[in-house]
């Protein structure tokens, strides 16, 4: 599961990464579930077009009677995403990147948590693969919302957890996001652990630039329990 992330680069570097229009906004070091967060996708009103827009992290899926965020769903995993009911249109039709700079999972260790930051080697930025969904209610109102998938880990994942967010490379994000020309045998094919020696990983406790928080600072300890 992906429980925690980072978007800490400024604008400019976004936009570069992206070829979008990023605002300001502040370095976010621990973004939670349920908070708003900054995806890119293709335009829902203009064919091919993409767009930066800002959804709600934890998938509630058009069909639900009511918006209850106790129960939305902030991971998707890849296996069976296809068959399930709440993600199937959604990774038919709403496939979203979702901006980084890195991601967080807790390593067991006797009766202590670890928490370690992993990140792309050589990228400050880099995407995570989403879906996202529109819930109108009955009065008009709409709310947008979206999940990470997540996929096997691979080497460098597995020693801290059983699963991983999915990443996307940069040469495949028109792929991931064209979701008139792009079929179910092809994603198969994106949705796979990412290559382990592309990946950083840093244990928070140790190891850190002086500018880095701790754990500590970085975590509630209610995070930590």
């Amino acid at each position: 599961m992906c429980c925690r992330f980072q978007l800490v680069a400024p604008s400019e570097a976004l936009t570069e990464h992206f070829g979008l229009q990023f605002d300001e906004a502040p370095a976010r070091k621990n973004i939670k579930p349920a908070q708003p967060i900054t995806i890119v996708r293709i335009h829902p009103a203009i064919f091919g077009k993409r767009q930066v827009a800002l959804t709600l992290w934890g998938f509630i899926p058009s069909f639900a009677k009511l918006p209850d965020p106790t129960r939305a769903m902030f991971n998707a995993r890849a296996e069976g995403i296809w068959e399930k009911p709440s993600f199937r249109h959604a990774i038919a039709r709403r496939r979203c990147l979702i901006p980084a700079t890195g991601f967080y999972e807790w390593e067991h260790y006797g009766q202590s948590r670890i928490p370690w930051q992993f990140g792309v080697k050589g990228e400050q930025v880099f995407s995570l693969g989403g879906i996202w969904e529109q819930w109108n209610g009955a009065s008009g109102e709409e709310i947008e919302t979206c999940a990470i998938i997540t996929v096997a880990p691979n080497e460098t994942m597995r020693r801290v957890h059983n699963r991983m967010p999915l990443i996307i490379h940069p040469d495949n994000y028109e792929k991931w996001l064209n979701c008139e020309h792009c079929f179910a045998d092809e994603l198969a094919a994106l949705m796979t652990p990412y290559p382990s020696e592309q990946m950083t990983a840093t244990p928070l406790e140790s190891g850190l630039p002086d500018d880095f928080p701790t754990a500590r600072d970085l975590f509630t300890p209610e995070d930590l329990l």
